[in-house]
């Protein structure tokens, strides 16, 4: 049996007809698909429904807040309305609970503060030192509100 591989008309003809069949079905199905129904003549055309606009303007009688708002930190503007002492008691006493909590060694923290003179800054180191020292001898022996012993 021979075969042969050149193409004949025979062979051709009917491949070049199917090709331009389905070349005209796509196009046919293109301008078809793509042209917009076409309303009835007695059907009210459909509108599209209604969209809410929201009303974003502002009435003149309220005032409108400045774009930027500046916030100074109120250790840098506000003087601390403890007394001295007390305040460097307090203080003291937090920073030394948390290290003797902490089984950390004793620190040396800042002992600055913002009061204006210098007896009330003396006044807030003395307080500091001593509310550090009652601090960090109650957080080593736990002897504090919301402390739990540390997970080894």
């Amino acid at each position: 049996m021979k075969r042969n591989n050149n193409p004949t008309p025979r062979r051709i003809i009917p491949f070049l007809l199917a090709v331009l069949l389905v070349l005209a079905a796509v196009v046919y199905m293109k301008t078809t698909v793509e042209a917009p129904p076409a309303p009835a003549a007695g059907s009210p055309r459909s509108e599209a429904p209604p969209v809410a606009i929201p009303d974003t303007s502002t009435p003149p009688s309220m005032a409108v807040p400045p774009e930027t708002v500046s916030i100074d930190r109120p250790d840098t503007t506000v003087r601390d309305s403890r007394p001295p002492y007390e305040a460097g008691y307090e203080d003291g006493y937090l920073n030394g609970m948390d290290d003797g909590a902490d089984n950390r060694p004793r620190a040396t923290y800042d002992e600055t503060s913002l009061f204006p003179s210098a007896g009330e800054r003396a006044a807030y180191v003395e307080g500091y030192r001593e509310g550090y020292a009652r601090g960090f001898d109650d957080g080593l022996h736990k002897r504090q509100f919301n402390i739990s012993p540390s997970r080894k």
